[in-house]
């Protein structure tokens, strides 16, 4: 990792972003471009009640943006001398973007909640980047600021979930965090019901199907991250008819301060719509957030 961006809106989820943001620069060895960006809308209304000229507006609105910038990320613990603070005028999104864009980033860090009460989903325009942005997004919670200690690799046997555990790997050894591999599967003897008594509903068959997935989530990790992972990572396979659902329900039952998951899975939804499991995880995880993109995918700058 050479590059990373973090987007700042001077709140409090977007200060612990800085401050996480700061920390994986440091370890990477990695240049961190911290980008501020004034609504062009908000700023129109400005002129409008000012009476100033726009150009005029615009120059000390940057200037006191790039002066605030820098004390609000010496504030978050950076050293100022190894971060790259620039303040821009546009569409937050599409500035965001387009920064990711010019530098190469192979990560752009953002606070989960932004200047929104720090409830559980994630912000839209958070959201909106983890759909958009074709590289890795961090969506970091406002309690996680430090290392992190417990993280969660989700798997579906996809390629990208395979990318998803490969980054889980490499965290988890940076930080000497605990590791577990997650596979949440919607039991197929829970769909068929209306056909017991069957093959499908018996204990036997249960036991087969969890066995064999077992053994292929085992075979699926030993493919991506060899057969003695370092650090060692825990396989945990769990039965829920919500699968989006019992992930959440998983997270906070073992305190985790990490999901990595990839935004396409084994469905064949288009890539824009991430997924209706993966959006919910990343609106309602109790965690931070680590998004994977596939490799084939394209920037999405407009709409």
């Amino acid at each position: 990792m050479t590059t990373i961006v973090v987007g700042i809106d001077f709140s409090e989820s977007s200060k612990t972003a800085a401050a996480q943001a700061g920390r994986l620069a440091a370890l990477r060895g990695a240049t961190l471009h911290a980008l501020h960006v004034i609504d062009e809308l908000v700023l129109d209304d400005m002129r409008q009640v000012m009476k100033l000229p726009a150009e005029q507006l615009r120059e000390e609105t940057l200037r006191n943006a790039q002066d605030h910038l820098a004390r609000f990320l010496i504030e978050a613990g950076l050293d100022i001398e190894r971060v790259v603070p620039s303040a821009v005028v546009g569409h937050p999104f599409q500035e965001l973007l387009r920064r990711v864009q010019t530098t190469g980033a192979e990560l752009l860090v953002l606070g989960a909640h932004g200047s929104s009460p720090p409830g559980r989903r994630a912000g839209s325009l958070a959201t909106r980047c983890v759909r958009k942005a074709a590289t890795r997004v961090l969506l970091v919670r406002r309690a996680h600021v430090g290392r992190y200690k417990r993280i969660v690799a989700l798997v579906d046997f996809s390629e990208t979930s395979g990318l998803a555990l490969k980054e889980a790997l490499a965290t988890a050894r940076q930080d000497g965090a605990a590791l577990e591999v997650l596979h949440v599967f919607d039991p197929p003897w829970a769909r068929l019901h209306y056909r017991s008594p069957s093959p499908e509903s018996s204990p036997d068959f249960r036991q087969q199907y969890q066995e064999t997935l077992q053994g292929r989530l085992k075979q699926f990790v030993e493919q991506w991250a060899g057969e003695a992972p370092e650090p060692a990572a825990s396989l945990h396979l769990m039965e829920s008819v919500h699968v989006g659902a019992g992930i959440i329900g998983r997270l906070a039952e073992i305190s985790a301060d990490l999901v990595v998951l990839g935004t396409r899975g084994a469905s064949r939804l288009r890539v824009v719509l991430l997924g209706t499991i993966a959006e919910r995880i990343v609106q309602e995880s109790p965690c931070s957030v680590l998004a994977i993109k596939p490799a084939d995918y394209a920037f999405e700058i407009d709409g």
